[in-house]
Parts: structure tokens; C-alpha cells; sequence
């Protein structure tokens, strides 16, 4: 397999993962989506000076800052598409190396990437008790999403790629591909899982039952000495047929294959283990692996509040508000019509194996949303209102 030199346009990077945003109050998980913002690449080999699109989520969790960006050449050369040059979604933060911060998660359509359009959204989609960001992608072929969450306190990242194809014959394919210990050229890259280590240079297929738990790392850098220490990947193998395992000299490439009907793929990531050291990494996995699934298999990746048809803590005080407030007859009827509405998008909700759609999930959320808006200017007249 040919390695590309990765040339990283650094200023995408940090326009992220930079920012104003204040450490996360304990338990909970402040977020924010940035973009589509407007960049250029300089040096870019074939590409110099051509202007760029990106966007991206970041999540403060009391432990570290989570950080996942998309950006695209949009150079009118390649119209109508744009190039993903160096992936679809990297992984900036919480490590510099480990997975890829320009590119670690890429979907396809047969050979090729999905990313040649601009993704349709962009979206925190939760903070809070736990944060969830979504990123869309469509094309004729179907719709692509994949799905983050983070808890908070925890550097674990649970995450879901979705697809709703247009032909049912069609299936997910996406890579991972991570850089272990840093994008360095002189150390020795190993994957270890339940059944034993593959060093590089070597290309393997692995049987998700027994092999579902991944430590990748940098024998040569190990944490310490400006190495972040090794990153790691936990599958749901419920979900895959097999995962193609491909260890170079410079990165480790995943391929996990969806089983037959199956149109999702679900795992945890690691991109930093704060000070663990390979083996260490290798012990906790071995240690943890089955509650670790059990965790991954109990996270839901839709938004709970479409899966509800009861009244949730924002409805009941807007009915408490009106009852106080008689005369707010216009905030009578929206809170009416926002109501029949969500009875209705909850009642025609398209419940797929892969889970709510993102079209379904997101007219949901724009009548919460309308919602939040109705309460808080309940909240401020009441206040206006109140005897002075």
C-alpha cells in the first residue's frame, strides 16, 4: 500500500481546537460547532494557495478537550467536487498524534471517498449531561452520519458511523487511521489484540469474536520523551463480518467490515491515555474489555429526547408559566401547535436498524429548540411582570 507524505495545514487545526471556551464544570460536557470557516492551504504540493472549507466540534469534559474537525479544497479546479485532501474527520484533540487530527475516519463508496462533497451538517447535538456531535454527508448514493459522544470526566470517545443507502446491497465501508505515538519515521509500530502482537510491516484479516479490542502504539515511543503514548479502538463485534488490519512503518490503517444487513459501525476510541505506557494500555484493555463493551453497547446515539412521547422537564414549565400568565394568549397557541408538532414528527419517527435518521432526529430538534425559546421568553415577561 502507497503512504502518503501527510502535509498538515496546521491553521485548521488550531482554528478548532482553539477557542474561548472555559474548562467543563464537573459532570458535565460544554460544546460548541465552529464553521464552515474560510482558510487556505500555502505550500500545499499541487494545491498551493488554494482556498479551504472547514468545521469542526469541540467538547470540554473536566478531563481534557475533544476536538473533531472536516475540511475540503473547494478550489473552483475541482468543481462540482471539492478534495478532502487528507481524510474526512480528524481527531486534533486530545492528542497531537495517535489518530490522525486531519483525516482519521474516512466512508466510501466502493473506492471512492464519500468526502468529495461538503458534509451537510455539522452539529453539537447535546451538552450537558453527556456531548454529542454529528456529522452528515449525502449523495445519491444514500446518507452518511457519524455520530460522537462524550461523558464527562472521561477520555473515552463512543462513536457510531451510520448509513442509510439508497440500494440495500450497498454497504459501509470506512477506514481508520492512526499514527501511533506521533508522526514520526524511526520508530517500530505494533497493534496488539486478545489474540497476540502484529508488528510492521504486515497486513492481516481479524475475526472480530475473538479479536474486537485494539492497543496501537510505538514500540520505539512510548510515552514520554514528547510522545503522547499509545491510542486504541474497541469494536462492537455484533456489528462486523471482519477488520482488516494494515500496520506500516508510518501509519496503522483499520478496516472494520459491517456483517450481512448490518449498515453501522460502533466502537470506542482512545486518542490519549494521559501517561499510560504501552504495556499498560495493553493490561487495561485485557483487564477491561468486556465491561468496556457492555459500556459501548448501553450508549444510546440517538437524541433521547425524540425517542420520548411523554412531556419532557422543558414542556412542563412552559404549562406552569402559562398557567401563571392567563393572558399570553400567542404563547398559548405556540406552545399548542409546538406540542401537536412534536406528537406528530414522534409519531411518523422512521426507526431504522442504524437507528433515527438524521432529517427525522433533526425536525425533532428544531421544534425542541423552538420550544426553548418559547420558555425562555415566558421566563422574561414573567419577569417583566413581576411587582416591583
Amino acid at each position: 500500500m502507497r503512504t502518503l507524505s501527510r502535509q498538515m495545514p496546521i491553521v485548521v487545526v488550531l482554528a478548532v481546537v482553539a477557542g474561548a471556551a472555559a474548562l467543563a464544570e464537573e459532570g458535565v460536557v460544554s460544546g460548541y460547532a465552529t464553521g464552515p470557516d474560510a482558510g487556505q492551504l500555502g505550500g500545499y504540493a499541487s494545491h498551493e494557495n488554494h482556498p479551504i472549507r472547514s468545521r469542526g466540534v469541540t467538547f470540554e469534559n473536566g478531563r481534557c478537550r475533544t476536538a473533531f474537525i472536516t475540511w475540503v479544497d473547494v478550489d473552483p479546479s475541482h468543481a462540482p467536487l471539492v478534495l478532502p485532501l487528507e481524510g474526512m474527520i480528524g481527531f486534533p484533540s486530545p492528542a497531537g498524534g495517535n489518530w490522525y487530527s486531519n483525516g482519521f475516519l474516512d466512508l466510501f463508496v466502493g473506492e471512492q471517498i464519500v468526502g468529495t462533497v461538503e458534509p451537510k451538517s455539522v452539529r453539537v447535538m447535546e451538552t450537558g449531561k453527556r456531548g454529542r456531535a454529528r456529522f452528515v454527508w449525502e449523495r445519491p448514493e444514500g446518507t452518511w452520519s457519524v455520530i460522537f459522544v462524550v461523558l464527562p470526566g472521561d477520555e473515552k470517545v463512543f462513536c457510531a458511523a451510520r448509513f442509510w443507502p439508497k440500494d440495500p446491497a450497498m454497504p459501509l465501508s470506512l477506514r481508520l487511521t492512526c499514527y501511533p505515538g506521533g508522526q514520526t519515521h524511526d520508530g517500530n509500530r505494533a497493534v496488539t489484540t486478545a489474540e497476540g502482537t502484529t508488528d510492521q510491516v504486515e497486513t492481516v484479516e481479524m475475526e472480530p469474536a475473538r479479536c474486537w479490542w485494539y492497543a496501537l502504539y510505538d514500540t520505539v515511543h512510548d510515552y514520554g520523551g514528547g510522545s503522547d503514548g499509545g491510542a486504541a479502538v474497541l469494536f462492537d463485534p455484533d456489528y462486523l463480518s471482519k477488520v482488516g488490519l494494515v500496520v506500516e512503518s508510518y501509519p496503522v490503517m483499520l478496516r472494520p467490515m459491517p456483517a450481512p444487513g448490518k449498515c453501522e459501525v460502533r466502537m470506542i476510541l482512545w486518542d490519549n491515555f494521559f501517561g499510560k505506557r504501552n504495556a499498560e494500555i495493553v493490561e487495561y484493555l485485557k483487564a477491561n474489555a468486556d465491561a468496556l463493551l457492555k459500556e459501548l453497547r448501553s450508549v444510546s446515539f440517538d437524541d433521547p429526547r425524540a425517542l420520548s412521547g411523554g412531556e419532557d422537564q422543558e414542556a412542563q414549565q412552559v404549562e406552569a408559566l402559562l398557567a401563571k400568565m392567563p393572558n399570553c394568549t400567542a404563547e398559548r397557541q405556540r406552545a399548542t401547535e409546538l406540542a401537536a408538532t412534536l406528537t406528530d414528527l414522534r409519531g411518523r419517527l422512521t426507526r431504522t436498524p442504524q437507528g433515527i435518521p438524521p432529517d427525522d432526529e433533526d425536525g425533532i430538534a428544531a421544534a425542541l429548540e423552538a420550544r426553548r425559546r418559547l420558555l425562555w421568553d415566558l421566563k422574561w415577561r414573567e419577569l417583566l411582570e413581576a411587582p416591583q
